[in-house]
């Protein structure tokens, strides 16, 4: 009889043992899920939050855009120079060269002419360069055209201007305005040290015969 009542000792708290086991097991994995869940709602809150502060930063940021369309300029357009000047001998060659900084808004696209003219005969028949092109946003871009100094002496002016629009859309509200900037080169000209010798020789000859 002794040796039952031990036994039935024995398997009572090896039951017991297995219970609190599984009670304790059971609450861990119940802590568990409940930390899980919790992560879970913090993650999806941060993105709410998220997604509501970024709809509002680009609310706020559309609607200065379209109050500053309305009253301020809609393209900035920067040229490195605005004027130079150089002297040459004729038949010397020189660069003009110019760096265009162009910013726009990010939702506008536009449209630009450039050209290059020489203001010193006919503008309509010496357009040195003609192009155009669109830009989004900002846009930095570089022209170099070579010019050659004509022969004598004189003065001959260059101007490069870039005209830009924007073309409006639902996203850009575009007020229709032009914008234009222009940069002149003026070129001295003079005879090369060749055509000064045959001018000086001709004056010579000229004088000797009066």
């Amino acid at each position: 009889m002794n040796d039952k009542k031990i036994n039935n000792k024995i398997i009572n708290k090896i039951m017991d043992n297995k219970i609190k086991n599984n009670t304790l097991t059971n609450n861990k994995l119940s802590d568990n899920i409940i930390k899980s869940n919790k992560i879970t709602g913090k993650k999806i809150k941060k993105t709410i939050v998220l997604f509501l502060i970024i709809s509002l930063v680009i609310s706020i940021a559309y609607g200065y855009r379209k109050i500053n369309l309305m009253i301020g300029e809609e393209i900035i357009l920067e040229t490195n120079k605005l004027y130079e000047t150089t002297l040459l001998n004729s038949g010397d060659k020189y660069d003009f060269e110019i760096t265009i900084n162009m910013n726009n808004y990010w939702l506008c696209k536009a449209f630009c002419d450039e050209k290059i003219v020489d203001i010193t005969k006919d503008i309509n028949k010496n357009n040195l360069i003609n192009d155009s092109f669109y830009f989004y946003n900002s846009k930095s871009k570089e022209l170099s055209y070579t010019i050659e100094a004509p022969r004598g002496y004189g003065q001959s002016i260059y101007q490069y201007e870039i005209k830009c629009q924007n073309i409006p859309t639902k996203k850009c509200p575009a007020n229709n305005n032009s914008y234009v900037r222009k940069s002149t080169l003026i070129i001295n000209h003079k005879p090369s040290e060749e055509e000064e010798v045959i001018i000086n020789q001709t004056l010579l000859l000229y004088d000797s015969l009066l």
